[in-house]
């Protein structure tokens, strides 16, 4: 990938736009229409099971939650143990890593 006008970081992000591409190309020229009306078919047959309601509203709303529960605890975490840290050049890895991201978002 060293030939092209600008360098990419990585194979996978070209790879990921060109699989966005492909799969656009389908939705856009109706190629997917077949695909996706038996997959609307298939949840219009079991809309209104209580169960399975619930079960697709508690994935739904906990989407966005554990990413900022575990943003929240390590936030909590760093302003907890700030007096107790020791210097970059230590064996702590990961308490480095905490303080990177602490001094990034504050």
């Amino acid at each position: 990938m060293q030939n092209w006008i600008f360098d990419f970081r990585s194979r996978s992000f070209v790879l990921l736009v060109i699989l966005f591409l492909i799969v656009l190309a389908l939705v856009y020229f109706e190629i997917s229409e077949g695909f996706d009306q038996s997959v609307i078919s298939f949840f219009a047959e079991y809309a209104g099971n209580p169960v399975l309601d619930i079960i697709m509203q508690s994935i739904t709303e906990s989407g966005d939650t554990f990413y900022m529960l575990g943003f929240g605890v390590i936030i909590l975490l760093i302003k907890k143990n700030q007096k107790n840290w020791h210097h970059p050049d230590d064996s702590y890895a990961s308490l480095h890593i905490a303080y990177r991201i602490h001094k990034m978002w504050c």
